[in-house]
């Protein structure tokens, strides 16, 4: 009986485990699509930076 408690208590820690993963990689995710944004105008310019 108390192992198969355990057993649940882990299995809820690894499900909390992967939420905070998953929430931790939507936000680096989300913060990248915002640095993309910022630096298209600027990744536009680069070839002009390299042809002169």
């Amino acid at each position: 009986m108390s192992h198969r408690f355990q057993l649940i208590r882990f299995s809820s820690i690894g499900v909390q485990v992967q939420v905070i993963e998953l929430t931790i990689f939507a936000f680096i995710s989300e913060r990248q699509r915002i640095v993309n944004k910022r630096l298209l105008p600027y990744i536009g310019k680069f070839p002009d930076f390299l042809s002169f």
